[in-house]
C-alpha cells in the first residue's frame, strides 16, 4: 500500500474532521498523510486486514530534490508499487488541479506541471492479502482535502464573490459536500451541531456555562430563551459601535425599521432598524431576532404588536439616555404592516408600494375604484369607518358584477376586497 504526490498542494493538509478509518500519520512537512480507507468496497476480514496492516506496518517516508539521479530513484519506487506515470488510475491519482491561464491580479502565477515527485509516503510492504486481493470497482472519490481546508479558509475570512484577491478559487462539490463544508465550519466555530440552535444560544449567553462566550454576550443587551411551548425565543442584538451610531443618525432624526424570514432553517424573524449616514447610505443600529410561537403555520405571522412594543421598549431602556434625553427618533419608515404603527409621539411613513402592487383588471373602472379605496383606507384610523368603507364598496361592485362583460373584472375585484379584509383588517390591528 503506498501513496505518491507530485505536487505542494498536498503539503501541511490536516483535516481532522474527515473521519479518519484506519490510518497511519506519517510526518509530512508538519501535516499528516490520510489513507481514505473507508471509501474502499471491502469486507469485515478485509477490513480487520488493513487495520493490522496499518497498525503494525513499517511506514516509508522520503523527500525527494529535483535533480535527475533523486528523480529517478523516486520514479523506480513508484514503478515498483504501480504509481508510476503509467499506472495512474487508482483513487490517489484522479484528483486534478486546475491553474488559470490568465494571471488575475491578487492570484498565483500560472504553474506548469513538470511532473517531479517532491515525496513518497505510505506503507510499501504489502501483506499476503493484498497481493492476492484483485481490484473489482474503484472506490469512490472523495473530495480532496485541500479543497476542505482551502473552503474553510474563506469562510474564516469571510472571502467575498468578486473580489479577484480572494474569490479566485471555484468548486465543484456535490450536495453532500456542501452539507459536510459548512458541518466542519460549524464545528471549527465551536457550534454544537447535534444539539438544537437554541440550547448553543443559551450556552453561549450564560455565564454559568463552560461555553459562555463574552464576546457574544457584550453584544445581546436583552435574551429571552424558549423556557415554553408558547413562549418564542428573543435576541436583541447591538455592539457598542451600532449603538452610537443609533444616537447620532436616529435621535431626533429618522429610523427605517424592516423586517424578514427565511434566514435560516428554523422559524425566525429578523427584525433589522436602520439609520441613514452622511453618504445617504443604510446603517444597521441593531437586530432583532425571535422565533414564531408554536401553531403559526406561517413564520411571516409570527409576531403582532405587543412583541414590537416588548422588544422596542428594551432597546429604548438600554440605550439610556444623553444629556438627560431619552432615545426618541422623529420619523419612522416601515412596510405597509399596520401591526407596525404603534408606536406614540413618532410620525409613521407606510412603504406604498406594496398597496399599490394590485393586479391588472381589463375594466379600468375596477381598477381606478380599488386605488381609491386603499387611498381612503390608507389614511383611515378609525375601525368603523374603514369597515364601513369596505362594505360600501363591496356592495358596489357586487351591483356591477350583473352588468354585461364585468364579470371577470369584478370577480378579481370582489377577491382583492376579501385580501385586504382578511389580511389587513383584523380587529387585533
Amino acid at each position: 500500500m503506498a501513496s505518491g504526490s507530485g505536487d505542494p498542494l498536498f503539503s501541511g493538509v490536516n483535516i481532522t474532521s474527515i473521519p479518519p478509518a484506519p490510518e497511519k500519520s506519517v510526518f509530512q512537512r508538519g501535516g499528516e498523510i490520510k489513507v481514505h480507507i473507508r471509501f474502499l468496497h471491502t469486507d469485515q476480514a478485509q477490513q480487520d486486514a488493513i487495520a493490522l496492516a496499518y497498525e503494525h506496518g513499517t511506514p516509508f517516508f522520503k523527500l525527494y530534490t529535483s535533480d535527475s539521479s533523486a528523480q529517478s530513484r523516486a520514479q523506480g519506487i513508484l514503478k515498483d508499487n504501480w504509481l508510476d506515470i503509467g499506472n495512474l488510475g487508482d483513487l490517489g491519482n484522479r484528483w486534478s488541479i486546475r491553474w488559470s491561464s490568465q494571471n488575475i491580479k491578487g492570484s498565483e502565477q500560472r504553474h506548469e506541471k513538470n511532473l517531479n515527485i517532491l515525496r513518497i509516503a505510505g506503507i510499501i510492504s504489502h501483506n499476503e492479502e493484498c497481493c492476492k486481493q484483485i481490484m473489482q470497482q474503484l472506490p469512490a472519490i472523495p473530495l480532496h482535502e485541500h479543497v476542505w481546508q482551502t473552503a474553510i479558509e474563506q469562510l474564516e475570512q469571510g472571502a467575498s464573490e468578486w473580489n479577484p484577491a480572494t474569490a479566485n478559487v471555484r468548486y465543484e462539490l456535490l450536495p453532500s459536500d456542501s452539507c459536510s463544508l459548512y458541518q466542519q465550519f460549524s464545528r471549527r466555530l465551536g457550534v454544537d451541531i447535534t444539539r438544537e440552535a437554541q440550547y448553543n444560544i443559551d450556552d453561549w449567553l450564560n455565564k454559568d456555562s463552560p461555553k459562555y462566550k463574552p464576546e457574544i454576550a457584550a453584544a445581546v443587551f436583552y435574551y429571552q430563551g424558549r423556557i415554553a411551548q408558547e413562549k418564542s425565543l428573543q435576541v436583541c442584538i447591538q455592539t457598542d459601535e451600532m449603538k452610537q451610531a443609533t444616537w447620532k443618525y436616529t435621535h431626533q432624526k429618522q429610523l427605517i425599521l424592516d423586517w424578514t424570514f427565511g434566514i435560516c432553517d428554523r422559524r425566525i424573524l429578523l427584525f433589522i432598524a436602520l439609520g441613514v449616514d452622511e453618504n445617504n447610505k443604510g446603517v444597521p443600529l441593531i437586530f432583532f431576532l425571535f422565533s414564531a410561537p408554536t401553531g403559526n403555520r406561517a413564520t411571516h405571522a409570527g409576531y403582532d404588536m405587543d412583541i414590537l412594543h416588548e422588544l422596542l421598549v428594551h432597546w429604548r431602556d438600554s440605550l439610556g439616555k444623553k444629556d438627560d434625553v431619552g432615545f426618541a427618533p422623529c420619523v419612522a419608515i416601515t412596510e405597509s404592516d399596520t401591526k407596525e404603527r404603534g408606536a406614540p409621539h413618532i410620525d409613521l411613513a407606510i412603504y406604498m408600494a406594496h398597496f399599490m402592487q394590485v393586479p391588472y383588471f381589463p375594466k379600468l373602472q375596477i381598477q381606478s375604484r380599488l386605488y381609491a379605496l386603499e387611498e381612503q383606507l390608507i389614511i383611515s384610523i378609525n375601525y368603523t369607518s374603514a369597515t364601513q368603507i369596505v362594505d360600501e364598496e363591496r356592495s358596489a361592485l357586487t351591483w356591477l358584477k350583473s352588468l354585461p362583460d364585468m364579470d371577470i373584472a369584478v370577480t378579481a375585484g370582489l377577491a382583492h376586497i376579501k385580501y385586504l379584509t382578511e389580511t389587513w383588517m383584523p380587529v387585533s390591528l
